[in-house]
């Protein structure tokens, strides 16, 4: 009985330690399951994107079209009203915008219109010079007098409600006392305002089951006179439940904090837990998933963003989490079923034993015994071979783990060979670092002598200068891509750092070029090294700015017309801290992404391909990593983050 317990105790100690490896490679298994969730939902939200990206692009670029017709600029006004023609034109422009975006009325307005008062002149309340409300088809196909029949009723019909009277109102007042003449309008793109009109309850939400408000959106644009001065301005409605329709099923919202604007597809729960999150465009820390995404619409006042959030239970129910969840109950029952062959192995070779002692009371006794013993023999000969194939598995599995040991082995001394590099390449940097500052101080010092004598020598010093700098920042590039030591980390205010961090280096930047923050973490921490940060981001920001902006500061082409933005937004994450530097540029392409990591590797005539391969060293010496994603013509996003143990550090 003795020898019993103790094997059916070692055979429980054995299987407790396979179901606990079990268990520990289950949930790297759901970690990275998690991971993959997480980036795949991030990707599915700027591809859902598209349609209301394309939209809103359609209602500003129709706006710019619109606000610069050569009649209109003519400063139509009581005097000189539009004529038929061009009332026919603007309702034939409405149709086709009406039939690409979900806009639903438009207004043609003069300078100083007043929705509360009558015109001294003629003692009739103020009017908009056009007021379209409604499609009328096939308007093209009509006599001209039938087109003449039909928009004098159109026009009969559709009077300037109240609301969006006032809002008209305050959108001209705005214009005409910030652009009061076209040379103030100091960007390619024409200036836009908008505002959110509170309506009252209608029978059916777009958001929910709930009764919705009919709240309407109004775009504004102004038109110059020939002579430069503010003439009127082009309005656009749009109703917020027709936004609405513009995004898939889900959590997912259109967000505009400065004109209290809200409207999405989002469910109950989204509403009573996130609603805060949702209306200021931040992160839910609550949620697996919750970005908020700046939409490039040239809004003069506000930004606009894409809400977007996954639920935990949406993860738990995919089919990756099932599937990882399924392999675990399949490995645990393999475990049990073994242990309880080898627990019933030992019970009958410890009954075998007993039987053994009563060999000799009988022949026939004897021979019962024996046959009952070779059944019993053949039944351990099974239990045998199934024991000698978990062998042989366990076997398999040794040789594996000694292979897997055999590369570490190997890593490590690509390791050792990594720490005698990065030791030369600091020696050499620091020896060229010297040399390059005397040069650098004479460049300043020449440039200082002949700034009133030799003028011409000067640009040629400045570029030299520029080039000198250069070599300083590749110097330090090389350096962080070559280093093996660990950071000299200390617990940092990310918030303030950054918000320093950035002042600093908006400095150095183009003047054409705009970098803002959204700073989020409420002064949590994190262990890092400043410098290597500071310059792991200055990385980014550079690579971000060089691809909207040309060496002389001037915007590209394939900006196609806007203004280049950077946007550096933290947030707190399940993995920890994450810094998101987004851009408004032309996007990168997929097999540049792919090699976009790799040292030397560089699509620019003045680079040197170090830059984001030493933003990856750093930040994999923090413990951390680097994502890059982009959407071609719509900009780049990257996200260097800090892993929880950093994140949770506080300070001494």
């Amino acid at each position: 009985m003795k020898h019993l317990l103790l094997g059916w105790g070692l055979v429980a100690a054995v299987a407790s330690g396979i179901a606990a490896d079990t268990f520990r490679s289950s949930g790297q298994e759901m970690s990275r399951a998690r991971q993959a969730f997480v980036t795949n939902a991030a990707a599915e939200a700027r591809q859902n994107m598209i349609p209301l990206h394309q939209a809103m692009r359609t209602i500003n670029e129709q706006l710019i079209a619109l606000t610069t017709l050569p009649f209109l600029r003519a400063r139509h006004d009581g005097r000189l009203p539009l004529s038929m023609a061009e009332r026919l034109y603007l309702h034939e422009q409405f149709n086709g915008l009406a039939a690409r975006a979900p806009v639903s009325a438009l207004y043609v307005t003069t300078a100083g219109y007043r929705h509360d008062m009558t015109d001294p002149a003629t003692g009739r309340r103020f009017e908009p010079a056009l007021a379209i409300t409604a499609v009328i088809l096939n308007l093209n196909q009509l006599t001209e007098a039938a087109q003449a029949r039909t928009i004098a009723t159109a026009m009969a019909d559709n009077d300037l409600p109240a609301a969006e009277g006032l809002v008209i109102a305050q959108h001209d007042h705005w214009f005409k006392a910030t652009y009061p003449k076209r040379s103030r309008v100091n960007d390619q793109t024409v200036p836009l305002l908008a505002d959110v009109i509170h309506g009252p309850t209608v029978e059916q939400s777009f958001l929910t089951d709930r009764p919705a408000e009919d709240d309407r959106l109004v775009f504004s644009s102004p038109y110059f006179a020939h002579d430069g001065t503010y003439a009127g301005m082009i309005s656009l409605v749009v109703k917020e439940a027709a936004l609405a329709t513009l995004l898939p099923p889900g959590d997912y919202a259109v967000v505009s904090p400065g004109n209290g604007v809200f409207a999405g597809t989002l469910g109950e729960n989204t509403l009573a837990s996130s609603m805060e999150f949702v209306a200021s465009a931040r992160r839910d820390p609550a949620r697996l998933y919750s970005e908020a995404i700046p939409l490039f619409l040239p809004d003069s006042r506000h930004v606009w963003f894409l809400w977007a959030g996954q639920p935990d239970t949406a993860f738990t129910n995919s089919v990756a989490a099932r599937a990882v969840a399924a392999e675990r109950r399949h490995a645990l029952s393999t475990i049990a079923a073994v242990m309880a062959a080898l627990l019933a192995f030992i019970w009958l070779i410890e009954k075998n034993l007993r039987q053994s002692k009563h060999l000799n009371a009988s022949l026939a006794e004897a021979r019962d015994i024996a046959e009952k013993s070779s059944a019993e023999a053949v039944e351990a000969a099974d239990l045998f071979k199934s024991l000698n194939d978990d062998i042989t598995r366990l076997n398999i599995e040794l040789s594996d783990k000694v292979q897997a040991l055999a590369e570490a082995q190997d890593r490590g001394t690509r390791h050792h060979q990594m720490t005698e590099l990065g030791t030369i390449i600091a020696a050499a940097a620091e020896a060229l670092r010297k040399p390059l500052t005397a040069v650098e101080t004479t460049v300043r010092a020449l440039r200082h002598t002949l700034a009133a004598a030799d003028r011409a020598v000067v640009p040629e010093l400045v570029q030299v200068d520029d080039g000198l700098s250069r070599c300083h920042v590749m110097l330090f590039q090389l350096q962080d891509y070559a280093s093996t030591a660990a950071p000299k980390t200390a617990a940092v205010d990310v918030d303030q750092w950054l918000a320093d961090f950035l002042t600093g280096q908006a400095e150095g930047l183009p003047e054409a070029l705009e970098l803002n923050g959204n700073l989020d973490l409420d002064g949590r921490t994190a262990a890092m090294d400043v410098q290597q940060m500071g310059r792991a981001l200055a990385n980014v920001i550079r690579n971000a700015a060089e691809a909207m902006t040309g060496r002389d500061g001037r915007v590209m082409a394939l900006m196609a017309g806007r203004k280049p933005r950077i946007h550096v937004t933290t947030a707190a994450t399940a993995r920890g801290i994450e810094i998101i530097v987004n851009d408004n540029g032309p996007g990168i392409a997929p097999e540049i992404i792919q090699r976009i990591r790799e040292p030397l590797f560089t699509t620019k005539s003045f680079g040197a391909g170090l830059g984001l391969a030493a933003t990856d060293r750093i930040m994999a010496l923090h413990g951390g990593g680097m994502e890059i994603a982009s959407v071609r013509g719509a900009g780049a996003r990257i996200t260097l983050w800090l892993p929880d143990a950093a994140a949770r550090c506080q300070a001494a």
